[in-house]
């Protein structure tokens, strides 16, 4: 190597601190699973406790993702069906039933009393209001 050719800088190592946790600097750094792959990510805080709560917490997170269950904020951003969209898609679908586990098409009689009750509701202010309440 020439004289004024520069060495890239060596990393810090990781120093071990058991369970999965580590110290780069100041900052402790917890050994991850994400998408099948293990990977490091910082805690961001410097002390154990933190880090374990740190970790505790998105492991609940992770758990509650993977089984469908969402958190508060990203249900406050999403976007809502209205239950005149819910009662359209329904109508559209030929007012199915469920019977062991397969959708059985109702009667006519049912369906045009169906259609007749919706229709009295559609006059109501409940076809602007979303399906879930918060």
């Amino acid at each position: 190597m020439c004289e004024n050719e520069q060495r890239p800088a060596a990393r810090k190592p990781f120093e071990p601190l058991g369970e999965g946790f580590a110290r780069k600097g100041q900052t402790i750094y917890v050994r991850l699973r994400l998408n099948g792959k293990l990977t490091w990510r910082s805690t961001g805080t410097n002390k154990l406790a933190q880090a374990r709560k740190w970790r505790e917490k998105w492991d609940n997170e992770q758990w509650n993702e993977k089984h469908g269950i969402e958190s508060k904020g990203v249900t406050l951003q999403q976007s809502r069906v209205t239950i005149e969209e819910l009662i359209d898609g329904y109508v559209e679908a030929g007012c199915p039933i469920i019977r062991k586990r397969s959708l059985k098409p109702k009667s006519p009689r049912t369906i045009q009393g169906e259609n007749t009750a919706s229709a009295l509701c559609g006059n109501s202010s409940a076809g602007c209001r979303p399906s879930a309440w918060p």
